[in-house]
């Protein structure tokens, strides 16, 4: 696959524009074996992402040293997955592993950049593994138990997006290149219910992470633009807790008519300040109907 992507981000009064040009492309090949009541799935797949702007104005440009709010950057994936299966008569076993290796890299970093962080190429190695059980209740009901441990590096904005406002406030964000791969210890009790006009889930999870990622309030750095009240490193703030469920029920009630209603609830704390973590809606509720012909399809949301 791949894929390119023009587009412009700016404040309102265009005191601050970035035109970008963006790119992601990669691929994935996989292999399947079963025997008995095993089934093991391993493959590799690539990944490639990229930023860079074509276009850069800002009010008080000489405060960034001639740098570019994404400043070339570039991260590169390449992972390897394995998971494997066993059915029982009323009951399924799952484990999977997934090994990757991540690097990236500014191509074009500012100065203020390079004197913050120095040389700004990363290579990280992230282990990640889950195990669970499913239990048929029915031949239309499924409980399931999974526990796993996944990390994560850190994004292309997290790591380079050099003093630019991308979060739902006016903050700038700066990323940093140091950051060290998130972990998210996770447990979840999933029920599933499906016939063959209607499908209903609930999700119940808790999850404890390690080197959380997120945006900290800098004050002896000095925005970019008069616009914003500050900059927002991104860190490893220790470790926070997420809790909460979501759960959606997809009915057809007519041979043409569909609808789908999804509610979700999250409550994250971060453990050392004992404050809520930013950026995290408590409630969310997503309702759509959509019609489905052989020559016309309408929808809402």
């Amino acid at each position: 696959y791949f894929t390119t992507v023009s587009h412009s981000m700016g404040t309102p009064s265009g005191s601050m524009v970035s035109d970008v040009k963006s790119s992601t492309y990669g691929g994935r090949m996989e292999t399947k074996f079963g025997w008995n009541s095993n089934v093991f799935y391993s493959g590799v797949d690539f990944k490639h992402e990229e930023a860079k702007n074509t276009y850069m104005y800002m009010s008080m440009m000489s405060m960034m040293n001639n740098g570019t709010s994404w400043q070339d950057s570039e991260i590169n994936q390449v992972g390897w997955f394995n998971e494997y299966n066993h059915h029982f008569s009323h009951s399924k076993f799952t484990a999977s592993y997934r090994l990757d290796f991540n690097s990236g890299k500014a191509n074009d970093p500012s100065e203020f950049f390079t004197n913050m962080y120095g040389s700004t190429p990363k290579k990280q190695v992230n282990n990640s593994f889950n195990i669970g059980y499913t239990q048929y209740l029915s031949e239309n009901a499924e409980l399931s138990v999974l526990a796993g441990r996944a990390q994560r590096s850190a994004s292309l904005t997290e790591r380079f997006i050099n003093r630019f406002v991308t979060g739902n406030d006016s903050y700038q964000v700066l990323g940093n290149p140091d950051l060290k791969s998130e972990t998210n210890n996770q447990a979840d009790l999933v029920f599933t219910y499906r016939k063959e006009n209607l499908y209903f889930q609930t999700d119940v999870f808790y999850s404890y992470i390690q080197n959380y990622i997120s945006g900290v309030i800098r004050e002896d750095i000095t925005a970019t633009s008069s616009s914003s009240p500050g900059v927002r490193q991104m860190q490893n703030i220790g470790n926070a807790i997420k809790a909460g469920f979501e759960s959606r029920v997809n009915w057809k009630f007519l041979p043409h008519y569909r609808t789908e209603l999804a509610i979700a609830f999250s409550y994250g704390e971060n453990r050392k300040r004992k404050s809520p973590l930013p950026e995290i809606a408590p409630f969310s509720l997503r309702w759509n109907a959509e019609a489905k012909f052989s020559n016309f399809n309408a929808g809402m949301v």
